[in-house]
This record gives structure tokens, sequence and C-alpha cells, in this order.
């Protein structure tokens, strides 16, 4: 696997974990306001863990559906006629005896 690759996997990767995240977020921000812990936080805390967790919704979101607009936006493709300098290295390297 090249970097574009492995840039692609790393997107996708944290583009699950946000929406993870975002789960979380909103299931501690449902506990406190329900009370659910026992205990009585302030009343910005469920705000703050809402808007929190719609972010993270949102790019991670974001993060999944344009992937490919990301890979191709770091890592724009490479003209026909310019080769990739770690293919001929590694063709070299297998020819030589």
């Amino acid at each position: 696997m090249n970097a574009r690759d492995w840039f692609g996997v790393a997107a996708r990767v944290l583009g699950i974990w946000l929406l993870i995240r975002a789960v979380s977020g909103l299931v501690t921000a449902l506990a406190v306001q329900r009370g659910w812990l026992g205990f009585d936080l302030e009343s910005t805390v469920p705000k703050y863990r809402l808007a929190l967790s719609a972010a993270d919704f949102i790019f991670g979101l974001l993060l999944l559906a344009r992937t490919q607009f990301f890979i191709d936006l770091t890592y724009p493709e490479k003209e026909k006629g310019n080769a990739d300098p770690g293919e001929e290295l590694s063709s070299n390297s297998d020819s030589g005896g």
C-alpha cells in the first residue's frame, strides 16, 4: 500500500471514530439532562455536549462520505508520463541480482 491508500484508511477510521464520539456525547448529554448519573451538573454541560456531538457527527459523516475528495485533494493524480519514484526503486532492486 502506498501513502495515498494509507491516507484513505486513516480518514475513514477518523470518520468512524468521530461518529462513535458523537453517539457517546449524545448519551452523556441525555444522562446529565435526565439525571441518570445520580448527581446534578450545570445546565451548560448538556448543551456543550450536544454541540460537540453535532460537530463530531457532521465531520464524521463528511469524512466518510467525501473520503475520495480529500484523498484527491491531498494526493493529486500523477501524470501518466511520470512514474512514482518508489516504483522505480523497487523495480531496480528486484532486477539487480
